[in-house]
């Protein structure tokens, strides 16, 4: 089992949902919160998998990705509980991500964005993670394969553990 994690909106914070609307976009991810209970999930699946069977899978612009990076590394995700630093996969176009599955092998992949999962049918198990009601009005009628809408890391990791 090989799981792929995109980054913006199932580990850092989505933008549209956050609270604090004080907070800007074009601020440093520095200062954006991670999705509760996003670190102790991949610490959780890492355990249970070993680290060379999780990886982060996220399109991210040249600009920001040095920016991205260092979120990762200072929220934690990056050291001997979570992500392997090789195991870290940045692209510039959403469809690229598939690519980068078939090349890992992914068997299961966890994206926030319903068009993303679109270009991976190949991967058996896709789970759309707190999709906005618009994201999923946008692709009525046009749902890819997807096993499981998850609200909660607590419920991907009992569909994806089965714990």
């Amino acid at each position: 089992m090989n799981v792929g994690i995109d980054c913006g909106g199932v580990l850092l914070a989505n933008f549209n949902r956050l609270e604090d609307k004080n907070l800007q976009f074009h601020q440093s991810f520095l200062e954006f919160p991670a999705i509760d209970q996003a670190l102790e999930s991949v610490q959780k699946l890492v355990s249970v998998l070993g680290q060379e069977h999780v990886f982060l899978v996220s399109r991210v612009s040249e600009e920001r990705e040095a920016g991205l990076r260092e979120w990762v590394q200072e929220k934690g995700f990056v050291n001997e509980q979570g992500f392997l630093p090789k195991n870290l996969y940045f692209c510039r176009e959403k469809q690229d991500k598939a690519a980068i599955c078939r090349q890992l092998e992914i068997t299961h992949f966890i994206d926030n964005r319903l068009g993303i999962l679109h270009y991976l049918p190949f991967v058996p198990h896709l789970y759309l993670f707190q999709p906005s009601a618009k994201e999923l009005d946008t692709f009525i009628g046009e749902k890819p394969n997807m096993e499981y809408v998850a609200e909660t890391w607590p419920e991907l990791l009992e569909k994806i553990l089965g714990q």
